[in-house]
């Protein structure tokens, strides 16, 4: 059972959700060598630096950066609100959100409309799961212990947040590229005789 619980980690879900972060940073870097070579645009360093953010979440995902944080932040902290900043990782990688959103929000904005809204509710969906959830686990579990209902109920919805956060947001890079004319071809190298 606990190799297919949200709440686990070096698990299936896991494993799945780092293999769909590693899709996207893939596709981030499809984008950013796509562009490079279309000399009107002028964004190609905001797709690599975002295919090396979902590059990060995804080996973070798999090997849980975030708790060696939160080991490290949690003593630091003056209080951990009732519960709320338990989870203490969500301290720094709140600030970090809060910086890559300030960073890339002019090129999201220049993106086409339909690419735009739905990286942006794709970007909610994942955020008010990962973290802003873990606010909310965080006082339940100080307040109920792990094993709760409550806390049971919160890390599945969590994790369908980022998972479908995720989904949507390959979706939304499929499509910008499909609407751009890629083509993707995967042949055998020729062979020199």
């Amino acid at each position: 059972m606990y190799y297919f619980t949200f709440n686990g980690e070096s698990n299936i879900p896991a494993f799945f959700s780092s293999v769909m972060l590693l899709a996207a940073s893939g596709l981030l870097f499809l984008l950013h060598r796509q562009q490079k070579i279309t000399p009107q645009e002028s964004y190609t360093r905001h797709w690599f630096v975002l295919g090396c953010i979902f590059l990060f979440m995804a080996i973070d995902e798999n090997t849980q950066i975030h708790e060696r944080v939160a080991d490290f932040v949690r003593p630091r902290l003056a209080t951990d609100l009732s519960g709320m900043l338990h989870w203490a990782w969500v301290v720094p990688y709140s600030v970090l959100t809060l910086a890559v959103v300030a960073y890339f929000i002019g090129f999201v904005l220049r993106l086409p409309n339909h690419t735009r809204n739905l990286i942006l509710l794709s970007g909610a969906l994942f955020v008010a799961g990962a973290l802003g959830l873990e606010f909310f686990e965080g006082y339940l579990y100080k307040r109920y212990g792990i094993d709760h209902l409550y806390n049971r109920i919160l890390y599945c919805l969590e994790e369908l947040m980022e998972m479908s956060g995720v989904a949507l947001f390959i979706y939304a890079l499929l499509d910008y590229l499909a609407r751009y004319g890629t083509q993707i071809m995967i042949a055998p190298k020729d062979s020199e005789a």
